[in-house]
């Protein structure tokens, strides 16, 4: 084997880092346990010779248990929270309370109506697809004529299970022959594959997935028992789509059959020069640039085959600037399968708000960016049509934006917030809705608005996806700026998700200020929180506010 990995002879299964450290450390570990025996059941008489050693328990093929996310986590954050509202309301009994400061804060560490037990928020992204749909009268048939159809690489692998394969080598068969179907109707077929880095955003889309086993991917490798658990490890991906992407392109035919394959392209007889030397991470972005190319070697009618959202989102948003006639969206599976007529959902929308759809998708929710608690796609789009002002606030989003023209633009995505959280709201700031939600309407925290400093970093997250990654999709090297700009904080090996630059509302709010002194006869005095803060003592204070401040 050219590689340094720990393998497994029958199955090629790779074992992880920890699993070749524990290997490593198995004699050690061993002597040891042996040395502690020797000591305490043969030289020493407190222990008998006939005590069982207990097992190791060392890692090395078997996984570890992914930690779920339980209703325990969600009870904490609800404890806490009515934890607060109760030092709150005791405290307001005695002093005189700011509830505009108090609702500028989130209740936790991070935005609850934004946030599912510290994780972007997820929702339903496919209701934006029915919303587009609707648009056009039209119903898209179920097989168009195009010149170029673009497949998702790793769309097509989810859908082409190995049935019948039991090797790589006999997979690879079943991949070509479906490439070979799907070439007969077309002059050109393009195969776009993801890439995978160790630092991505896209690292907590993935790990919600869960964890599989490693496994190399050879020809006269075994197909393991469990596909899905194989798709959910990066380099089992990694390896496959370079297998199938070189595979794919010895099928002999006439027609030109082109595959991403790293950072370029290859083909069986295709001047790849403007598709390689690409920095895209996702085949989301990079299918359009295929589209690009094809468009500049004379093809007008283009079919993309995906399975997501985002897909045809970014395909609305760059419309206009593939030049083209006709771009068809061939979309979901089985019973749910449809073909999206892009041209004519333009047509419809117009072009500068087909060119901010991008933009409003990510804004509403996507993989990289929150959804709103209990607020989807159906309604923001409902929400989008009564308010126009919100389409030339994200045109001037569209591209590379600073954080001034960020910072000038704010003002109209929060009131466009607020109207998607109460239609009939006057209300131009979410921290004043938050309170009117809250103590009027009884709404749940999950179910009020983030704060307004919260909503900005979710801003950065909406213009960085939306605008920088989906908006320089026809360009092969995209300049994107660094993340930790753009509601993302980081943290060595991984970005996290920047919730707010505010602290919690207990550690910022005066009226949750409480002192430790406990001489009631004196009172309290000297290095005195509540002193210092200028606020009378309360029940919350140690003293209980018996020390006649009050």
């Amino acid at each position: 084997e050219e590689t340094q990995d720990l393998i497994a002879l029958d199955t090629k299964d790779v074992a992880e880092e920890v699993a070749i450290i524990n290997l490593n450390k198995a004699e050690m570990v061993g002597k040891e346990m042996f040395d502690v025996f020797v000591k305490d059941h043969i030289k020493g008489k407190d222990k008998s010779i006939f005590d069982t050693i207990s097992k190791n328990k060392l890692a090395i093929f078997n996984q570890p248990k992914q930690r779920s996310i339980s209703n325990k986590d969600e009870l904490t954050t609800l404890k806490k929270s009515c934890h607060l509202f109760s030092q709150l309301y005791i405290a307001c009994q005695v002093r005189d309370s700011n509830l505009d400061e108090f609702f500028a804060h989130e209740n936790t560490a991070f935005a609850p109506s934004l946030s599912k037990n510290g994780n972007l928020r997820s929702g339903n992204k496919a209701d934006l697809t029915t919303c587009l749909r609707k648009v056009v009268t039209e119903t898209g048939p179920q097989k168009v004529d195009t010149d170029c159809l673009i497949l998702d690489g790793a769309a097509i692998v989810n859908i082409l299970k190995p049935t019948r394969a039991s090797t790589f080598h006999e997979y690879s068969k079943e991949f070509t022959q479906f490439v070979k179907n799907q070439i007969t109707s077309v002059n050109r077929l393009d195969i776009v594959w993801d890439v995978y880095i160790e630092k991505s955003l896209k690292l907590s889309a993935r790990t919600k997935r869960g964890k599989g086993t490693r496994r190399k991917v050879l020809e006269d490798t075994r197909i393991p028992g469990n596909w899905q658990s194989f798709l959910r490890v990066d380099k089992n991906k990694e390896e496959l789509f370079r297998f199938l992407a070189r595979e794919s392109i010895k099928i002999s035919t006439r027609k030109a059959i082109i595959s991403s394959i790293d950072d370029s392209a290859i083909s069986n007889h295709h001047d790849c020069s403007f598709l390689s030397v690409c920095n895209h991470e996702e085949a989301d972005t990079r299918m359009f640039l295929h589209a690009k190319d094809a468009s500049n070697s004379g093809i007008k009618k283009i079919c993309i085959r995906t399975v997501d959202t985002d897909v045809v989102t970014i395909a609305v948003g760059m419309f206009s600037q593939l030049g083209i006639s006709e771009l068809w969206i061939s979309f979901g599976v089985g019973k749910n399968h449809h073909m999206i007529p892009i041209h004519s959902i333009c047509k419809s929308l117009g072009d500068v708000k087909s060119r901010c759809l991008p933009l409003f998708h990510a804004l509403t929710g996507c993989d990289q960016v929150s959804f709103f608690s209990g607020r989807g796609k159906k309604n923001a789009w409902n929400t989008w049509q009564k308010f126009d002002d919100l389409t030339t606030c994200l045109l001037s989003l569209i591209g590379k934006p600073s954080i001034q023209v960020v910072e000038s633009s704010f003002p109209t995505i929060e009131r466009f917030i607020v109207l998607l959280y109460d239609r009939t709201s006057q209300d131009t700031e979410v921290n004043v809705l938050r309170k009117h939600l809250f103590a009027i309407k009884g709404r749940s925290l999950e179910c009020i608005p983030p704060t307004q400093d919260a909503l900005f970093e979710q801003v950065k997250r909406m213009v960085y996806q939306g605008g920088y990654c989906w908006g320089q999709s026809i360009v092969p090297v995209q300049d994107l700026p660094k993340p930790e700009n753009w509601g993302w904080n980081d943290n060595g090996n991984k970005y996290d998700v920047k919730w707010t630059t505010l602290p919690e509302a207990s550690k910022i709010c005066k009226e949750l200020v409480k002192c430790g002194c406990n001489n009631k006869e004196k009172g309290c005095k000297g290095r005195c929180k509540c002193k210092k803060a200028n606020l009378k003592c309360t029940e919350l204070c140690k003293c209980g506010g018996d020390c006649g401040d009050r």
